[in-house]
């Protein structure tokens, strides 16, 4: 549910990094290749789709062929284990997957690498493709844009503006790798947390029950909401106590010094015994609400959804985007970093998708 933010905060805790480069043909009959290749650790490529695996994306040499036919529709929970099977490790040395695919125009082109049928499609990122070809006098003009969508953060912008609002000195104190807290300290931070993850659970909370009014018929009396969001907020109230956050940021600071201890292991249990939590209340709320079947289940799903995308907008964060394309004719203008040898490019990390899309036009001219 909160995957890394404490130890983001506490421990500043390393994280891998995909890379993906997609280069893009576009053909004067407005059709277009897309090649599409990722590099990371076993574990990254795994998890969050950041390669097309499904049709019509083909695999472009025998090592990728080998994982799409191991890996493609591996649930989450199973990948270390898919892994293992044909002898790789979620943190073992870097590969690299390389797929192709050619569209008889833009609007063939998916919008999303998650194949078709993929739980919670909707919650990985969106990107959208489109080409304009006009006509003007003697000239054919193409406008290209391919828009990768924001990411809503507010996990990590929750935490943020908690950690931020703790006095200034312990705030050095976290960030400091030589600083050990006294047990005083611990015990104000873990009480502000702790609170901080109830609102959280809330938030999520919230957002699931939102469909019933501005989807449905609002058949949620207001105070039977109020109950279901006070249910969920008391579940994660009573796994994320603060002497659990103590424990845990204990285990962390002794890592930071290099001890042989769990590490992040313990907040990552936490953490997931925390949003099974609020799976399990929320459920148990549903089930006394007087809500049709259908509309319960739809509210389960909707939370789902945010689970996933809160998950895959932390994994995108690091990710760093590199997007070639070659246009029909002359390029004479776009938005685009640099341009060589009839090839425009462009480069932004993940990150950039919480402040904004990210939006890639260039205009080339055939006469």
């Amino acid at each position: 549910m909160m995957r890394s933010i404490w130890l983001a905060v506490a421990a500043c805790a390393a994280a891998g990094c995909v890379e993906t480069e997609e280069r893009i043909d576009v053909r004067a009959d407005g059709s277009m290749r897309i090649r599409i290749e990722a590099k990371g650790d076993p574990g990254d490529l795994a998890d969050g789709h950041p390669v097309p695996l499904g049709e019509p994306w083909r695999a472009r040499d025998d090592a990728t062929a080998r994982w799409v036919g191991a890996m493609a529709g591996v649930p989450r929970d199973a990948i270390a284990a898919r892994l293992a099977s044909i002898g790789l490790r979620p943190d073992g040395d870097e590969i690299r997957l390389a797929v192709e695919a050619t569209f008889a125009d833009a609007a063939a082109v998916p919008d999303r690498f998650a194949p078709a049928g993929t739980p919670y499609r909707e919650s990985f990122l969106r990107r959208s493709t489109s080409l304009e070809v006009a006509r003007r006098g003697a000239r054919t003009v193409y406008t290209f844009t391919r828009d990768y969508h924001r990411r809503d953060a507010w996990i990590d912008r929750h935490f943020t503006r908690v950690f931020k609002d703790l006095p200034e000195a312990l705030q050095k104190r976290l960030e400091d790798d030589e600083a050990v807290l006294t047990d005083r300290e611990w015990r104000t931070v873990a009480t502000v947390f702790a609170g901080a993850y109830r609102e959280a659970a809330e938030h999520l909370a919230r957002g699931a029950l939102l469909g019933v009014y501005v989807d449905g018929d609002g058949a949620l009396p207001l105070a039977e909401h109020r109950r279901i969001v006070g249910r969920i907020g008391d579940a994660v109230s009573g796994v994320v106590t603060v002497d659990a956050l103590i424990d845990a940021g204990r285990d962390l600071q002794r890592r930071r010094g290099g001890d042989a201890v769990p590490g992040t292991a313990r907040i990552e249990r936490l953490e997931d015994d925390a949003t099974d939590a609020v799976r399990r209340a929320l459920a148990a709320a549903l089930a006394s609400s007087g809500l049709d079947a259908r509309v319960q289940n739809a509210i389960r799903y909707r939370l789902e959804v945010r689970l996933a995308a809160a998950d895959h907008t932390d994994d995108l964060g690091d990710e760093r985007f590199r997007v070639r394309v070659r246009m029909p004719g002359t390029v004479v203008g776009g938005n685009y970093h640099r341009a060589r040898d009839g090839e425009v490019e462009w480069r932004f990390k993940g990150d950039a998708l919480t402040r904004g899309a990210q939006r890639l036009r260039v205009v080339s001219v055939v006469e």
